[in-house]
C-alpha cells in the first residue's frame, strides 16, 4: 500500500487544486517560474483575441480622458467597467497625473506628441491583431490603423529572447530599476493572444523579463509596478494597489460583453479598417 501513497496524494492534490479554464477566451492562472534558484509566482490573465467576443479597451480615471488628469480607486474602475479582467495600465506622474506617451482608445488618438518617444508600446489594430515595438528602434505605431495603443515600457521580451534597455528606452526614474512588484503584458508569436502577467512580489526588471521569456511569451513589456499593480478578474480583485490609477486596462469576453456603445465603435473601426 505505501507504494501508491504518493500517487494517492498527487491525484489529490490535483483535484483539490482548481483547474485554469484554458477553454475560455479569458481565463485567469496562477504560477510560478524558478529564476536564480528561487519561485516567482505570478497571476497569469490571458486573453485570446481570435475570439469575437474578446475586446480590449482602456479606461480612465472617472470615464475621462488622459487630459482629465484625475485618478481613482481600483475598486471604482473593476465596478464601472464590468469587465472580464481589469489590469493596472501605463505610467503616470504622481503630482500632475500625466500619462506616459501617445494613446489611441477604441479607434481615436486621445493623445499624441511628437516630442515623446519614450518606452515600448502595444498596439491592437482594427483586425485585432497585437504588435509590440520599442519606438526608438522600430518608430511609432500606425495610428490610423489602431484600435488601441499605448506607451510603457521598458521591453523585457523580443522574439522570444530577454531584451532590456531601459536607459535607451529613455526611463531614467530609480523607481523602475530596484526591486518592486510588477505587471507585465506578453504577447505570442501569432499575435493572437495576450498574457497580462502580475507578480506580487518585489522583484528586479532583469528577472521579470526572464519570468516573461520562461511563460512563453514571444514578445513582452513591462507596465506601471510598485504601488500600482493591481488586477481583477471576473469583477474579485485580486492585485490591488496602494493608491488610485488614473488608467487600466479592460478585458471584455463572451459572459461579461463590452457596452453596446463600444461593441459600435469596434465594428465602425473594423470596417473602416478593410
Amino acid at each position: 500500500m505505501t507504494a501508491h501513497r504518493p500517487l494517492v496524494a498527487l491525484v489529490l492534490a490535483l483535484s483539490l487544486w482548481p483547474a485554469p479554464a484554458l477553454a475560455q477566451p479569458v481565463a485567469i492562472a496562477r504560477k510560478a517560474v524558478t529564476i536564480n534558484r528561487r519561485p516567482v509566482k505570478a497571476i497569469v490573465v490571458s486573453a485570446d483575441l481570435k475570439d469575437a467576443q474578446t475586446l480590449v479597451s482602456m479606461r480612465f480615471a472617472h470615464g475621462g480622458v488622459p487630459q482629465h488628469r484625475c485618478h481613482e480607486g481600483f475598486q471604482a474602475f473593476t465596478q464601472a467597467s464590468r469587465a472580464a479582467a481589469v489590469v493596472n495600465g501605463t505610467f503616470f506622474s504622481v503630482s500632475t497625473f500625466d500619462t506616459l506617451g501617445n494613446t489611441v482608445v477604441d479607434g481615436r488618438l486621445v493623445q499624441y506628441r511628437d516630442w515623446d518617444t519614450r518606452g515600448t508600446s502595444l498596439t491592437i489594430d482594427r483586425s485585432g491583431k497585437a504588435r509590440i515595438q520599442t519606438i526608438r528602434t522600430e518608430g511609432l505605431p500606425d495610428y490610423r490603423t489602431a484600435w488601441l495603443s499605448f506607451a510603457a515600457g521598458p521591453r523585457l521580451v523580443k522574439d522570444g529572447q530577454v531584451w532590456l534597455r531601459p536607459w535607451f528606452e529613455g526611463f531614467r526614474d530609480p523607481s523602475v530599476f530596484g526591486r518592486a512588484p510588477r505587471t507585465a503584458v506578453g504577447l505570442s508569436r501569432d499575435r493572437r493572444r495576450l498574457m497580462f502577467v502580475t507578480f506580487p512580489e518585489r522583484i528586479t526588471l532583469q528577472e521579470e523579463a526572464e519570468a516573461m521569456r520562461r511563460l512563453g511569451v514571444h514578445d513582452a513589456l513591462n507596465l506601471d509596478g510598485g504601488p500600482s499593480v493591481g488586477m481583477a478578474y471576473r469583477g474579485k480583485i485580486v492585485a490591488k494597489p496602494h493608491w488610485g490609477l488614473t488608467n487600466a486596462v479592460v478585458v471584455y469576453d463572451r459572459a461579461h460583453p463590452a457596452p453596446k456603445s463600444l461593441k459600435k465603435a469596434h465594428r465602425l473601426a473594423h470596417q473602416r479598417g478593410r
